[in-house]
């Protein structure tokens, strides 16, 4: 009998690599989600379970590489990653997850604050300033995880790696943290101050990031530390008396 299309020519079935993922890996994994999470994680276990023959095996097992790989980023599950590296050789770090809203890996273990995961990322050749291309605004790892209570531990080892913390933030010609402190998000800015961004920036009118901060919409907005970043910009020398370019209406 001939073998089917989608049997190998040598006989061999067509190699699984989630067939080798430990049970209590995969237990260990679920029992951290929350419960969307828990759904998609769900989905990739049922593609473990594809039929070996089936014609859609390959782009079943591409979809599913791609939930463990966001999953472990964000559980910070080291051994999962590792074990698709020896599983799968042709691997590829650096497509974005289309159901994580266009993220790399490396945005999901920087959001979340997963060191371990950041470093094996890098060693596997991700780009450390890849940009989430399917938002309108294109961030960062850099830039998501400064919007994180992990900021102050993450935003220096991601600049360790090459980060560049005045990375223009997409087609708008300006550093994160204007973009931010103009959305009143002054936690965010105040991060990437303490973590070395540059507070003398000016924008295209000369207004500086004290202008940026006081025409911020304050609504809704934490005043102690818009205070917190205004005391700052002080003093690393930001000129409060400073006029910009922009006339009065």
């Amino acid at each position: 009998m001939a073998p089917s299309v989608a049997t190998p020519s040598n006989g061999a079935q067509p190699f699984n690599p989630f067939s080798k993922f430990p049970n209590e890996i995969i237990l260990d994994i679920s029992q951290k989600l929350d419960p969307q999470d828990r759904a998609t994680f769900a989905a990739s276990l049922r593609l473990i379970d594809t039929v070996v023959g089936d014609k859609r095996f390959l782009d079943n097992v591409r979809g599913g590489e791609s939930a463990v790989v966001r999953l472990a980023a964000k559980t910070g599950n080291l051994e999962i990653l590792r074990r698709l590296q020896r599983l799968v050789k042709d691997f590829d770090w650096n497509p974005f997850d289309t159901t994580a809203k266009g993220w790399t890996p490396l945005h999901i273990a920087a959001a979340f604050g997963n060191e371990n995961v950041i470093n094996y990322l890098w060693e596997q050749g991700i780009s450390i300033d890849a940009v989430d291309t399917t938002s309108p605004v294109e961030f960062t790892p850099l830039l998501y995880a400064a919007h994180t209570v992990h900021a102050p531990y993450i935003l220096p080892i991601l600049q360790d790696y090459g980060a560049n913390i005045d990375l223009p933030v997409s087609h708008l010609a300006e550093p994160a943290i204007a973009y931010v402190a103009k959305r009143s998000r002054f936690k965010t800015a105040l991060a990437l101050l303490q973590a070395g961004a540059n507070p003398m920036w000016k924008d295209t009118q000369g207004k500086n990031l004290l202008h940026i901060c006081c025409k911020a919409d304050d609504a809704g907005a934490d005043d102690h530390a818009l205070y917190r970043l205004v005391g700052q910009l002080l003093a690393h020398g930001v000129d409060a008396t400073e006029h910009s370019g922009e006339k009065s209406g």
